[in-house]
């Protein structure tokens, strides 16, 4: 695996601004434990650019609702979960979530150039498009009002915010568990045809 850094990366997602840097692998990367895409995390680049197959055992998270280092990926891609928010986060290959995917606020953009598995896909007034077919449920919880009931496990009591207070309850609650590895979500999830995609 070879590691490069380059100013411009070969993206239309990212327009650098002049002497940006960005982090690229060529090939494959495979990460043990979760990819956090939050400055806050120590980045020392402004995204990262993987140009073959991304397996993470854990969680790929961009918390932070207004901004974070973007993440492109050329070929196919596998998390427990992926969580995309202010940053901008493009799949271009097939991917494969273990357990749910989450769009939250607007000021990024998610998207899956291809075909996504995944139980769960969830917009909160989030760019999240998905070009290929969704083997899955997708939930609207800000445009449709999807209750977060119908897929969170709510035997959990931190997850209880999540009816009161989501914006909280995403920090404080779901992202916590997320990180630690654990499904979010009930174990009868309702049927794939009542939760389609609506566009």
């Amino acid at each position: 695996m070879c590691c490069t850094w380059i100013l411009r990366p070969p993206s239309r997602y990212f327009q650098a601004s002049e002497g940006a840097q960005i982090r690229v692998i060529e090939g494959d990367l495979s990460i043990d434990g979760n990819l956090l895409l939050d400055w806050d995390e120590k980045w020392g680049s402004d995204g990262l650019i993987v140009t073959g197959n991304l397996t993470v055992s854990g969680s790929i998270i961009n918390a932070s609702g207004d901004s974070g280092p973007f993440l492109l990926v050329g070929g196919q891609s596998s998390a427990h979960a992926i969580v995309g928010g202010g940053a901008e986060l493009v799949f271009e290959g097939d991917a494969e979530v273990a357990d749910i995917v989450i769009g939250h606020y607007n000021d990024g953009i998610l998207e899956f150039g291809s075909n996504l598995t995944a139980p769960a896909v969830v917009t909160m007034d989030h760019y999240l498009v998905i070009d290929g077919e969704l083997d899955g449920r997708w939930f609207d919880v800000f445009d449709r009002d999807d209750k977060w009931s119908a897929f969170l496990d709510m035997r959990r009591a931190e997850f209880a915010i999540m009816e009161e207070d989501e914006w909280r309850g995403l920090d404080d609650a779901l992202f916590p568990v997320l990180k630690a590895g654990h499904s979010v979500l009930r174990p009868d999830l309702p049927p794939k045809e009542e939760y389609t995609r609506h566009w």
